[in-house]
């Protein structure tokens, strides 16, 4: 905790710095903002990125030609997920439209535009957004995880399981993968249990010992982690732990 404690303040004094040396320079006030967001300073964060945004959309003409060029983008991200988190949808909403006209070139942006979706409980729109992300970054960590979560929810556990496997081989130790593939095998080992009467073939046991092993390294990472806790400490799938003899 010291250490990112260190490495927030030395960010913080960096951003600082170069505020007062370039103030009509967005890109410290966006490094500024996504501290200040990591903080809990949620108003802060949100009017620092507003400060960006008002540089980017009105400062020379040249930059307004150019628009969120480069990292730029992340003004536009991160004040709508700080809005979502308020519950904010519409003005959520309306600042995503925005990015994704303009930055449509970003994995990033669509995995917002995906996440909004979800929030508003149109899960196809949200699947397709995160496969237009896998599109422009077939590696990336989150959308492979974003899209896993889904086709979790619609039980389409093979498809689901690729997609976990994905965020792992490209992120090793990645928890939202680590936990989601965990999920999926000790679903599948539950399933196989349904259509077995009892009797598990040694790819299912396999299944779902990595399943064990997988979220007790969620619990070694984040020992707090709720949804890790859930799942092993009642038996994650109580029928094979009952019949295993694990604890």
């Amino acid at each position: 905790r010291a250490s990112v404690k260190r490495v927030i303040h030395e960010v913080t004094r960096s951003s600082t710095t170069a505020i007062r040396l370039a103030p009509n320079q967005p890109q410290p006030l966006i490094e500024r903002a996504g501290v200040l967001a990591s903080l809990g300073r949620e108003d802060e964060a949100l009017a620092t990125y507003q400060r960006a945004i008002d540089l980017i959309e009105n400062g020379s003409e040249e930059q307004a030609d150019i628009g969120p060029r480069g990292s730029l983008y992340l003004a536009y991200t991160g004040m709508a997920r700080l809005l979502l988190s308020q519950g904010r949808i519409e003005d959520a909403a309306t600042l995503v439209q925005t990015i994704l006209e303009a930055r449509p070139d970003v994995a990033q942006v669509h995995i917002l535009a995906g996440d909004l979706a979800r929030t508003q409980g149109q899960r196809v729109q949200a699947l397709t957004a995160f496969r237009d992300a896998l599109a422009l970054a077939p590696a990336n960590a989150l959308a492979n995880v974003r899209v896993g979560d889904l086709l979790l929810e619609a039980d389409r556990l093979g498809e689901a399981r690729d997609a976990y496997e994905t965020a792992l081989g490209s992120e090793p130790g990645y928890l939202p993968a680590t936990l989601g593939l965990a999920r999926v095998l000790s679903r599948s080992g539950d399933a196989a249990l349904s259509t077995s009467g009892g009797e598990l073939s040694d790819a299912d046991r396999a299944n779902l010992e990595r399943a064990r092993t997988l979220l007790q390294d969620v619990l070694a990472q984040e020992p707090t982690n709720r949804a890790a806790q859930m799942a092993v400490l009642p038996g994650y799938s109580h029928r094979w732990v009952r019949r295993s003899g694990r604890p």
